[in-house]
């Protein structure tokens, strides 16, 4: 792999090995040093292509908070400028939901708001149906509706995506816990 055109091949199989470690050991102390060493390549780039896309979504979970806060925007350019390239509907829906969980989990919920809104058009044009629903109640959430929790709950039943809805459950019964409940409502710096 010394030839430049090798790059591409190289960072697939750094992320192979990422994906094989977290599979074996979770998130280890040797994934994160093989997320900040294909970190260390991507964050120098000016936008991000669909393979940087695909490579980020597997990494952010390594990256502190402030790091996802200042990259997000770029991310967000980079995901726009493949809007129109149906292939990458993939690649948008697992970053997407990646950063809103990523932003929900810490609190962050304005945050967590503006990226799942980018989810739900992108879920109805494509009509994923499990997209749509976890959507709508990650926007529940952010949004304290739990009308709109119900509806995307009801819809995951309908579609019987039990894994996806158990696992939104527990996140509501974690960040949603009464209808009164209110939970700092973080905002980005723009």
């Amino acid at each position: 792999m010394k030839a430049h055109h090798d790059i591409p091949v190289s960072n697939i199989l750094r992320m192979a090995n990422i994906l094989i470690e977290i599979r074996k050991n979770k998130i280890s102390s040797q994934a994160q040093v093989l997320a900040q060493q294909l970190w260390t390549d991507l964050e120098k780039r000016d936008t991000f292509y669909e393979s940087d896309l695909n490579l980020l979504s597997v990494i952010l979970y390594f990256f502190p908070l402030e790091t996802i806060q200042n990259i997000t925007e770029k991310i967000l350019t980079s995901l726009n400028k493949y809007k129109h390239y149906k292939e990458i509907h993939s690649t948008q829906f697992s970053i997407l939901a990646n950063l809103s969980t990523i932003y929900l989990y810490n609190n962050r919920l304005d945050d967590c708001q503006r990226i799942t809104e980018m989810i739900l058009p992108l879920a109805k044009q494509t009509k994923r149906y499990d997209k749509l629903g976890f959507a709508q109640v990650r926007l529940g959430i952010c949004q304290g509706d739990d009308a709109l929790i119900q509806k995307g709950l009801q819809l995951l039943e309908l579609t019987e995506e039990t894994t996806l809805l158990e696992n939104l459950k527990e996140e509501v019964k974690q960040h949603r816990t009464s209808p009164f409940s209110h939970v700092s409502r973080g905002i980005s710096a723009p």
